[in-house]
């Protein structure tokens, strides 16, 4: 039996935003991002870039992939 891959879950050639979704999902309480002496942990990263949707969103401006320009 061999040991799972540490990239498990992630299509052959991600693309950046696959990354971040990927340890977003991962990593939900280790440090994501140091800025001065604040920092914020994935799970913590997740709500805000969520909030940003949602405000977005509400906006009229369309949910798109990134990686691709596609709506979801």
């Amino acid at each position: 039996m061999r040991d799972a891959s540490p990239m498990e879950g992630l299509r052959q050639d991600p693309s950046y935003i696959d990354l971040v979704l990927w340890a977003l999902d991962r990593f939900p309480d280790r440090v994501a991002i140091i800025e001065d002496d604040v920092s914020f942990t994935y799970r913590q990263l997740r709500d805000r870039i969520s909030q940003l949707a949602g405000v977005l969103s509400e906006r009229g401006i369309p949910a798109r992939d990134g990686a691709h320009g596609a709506q979801r």
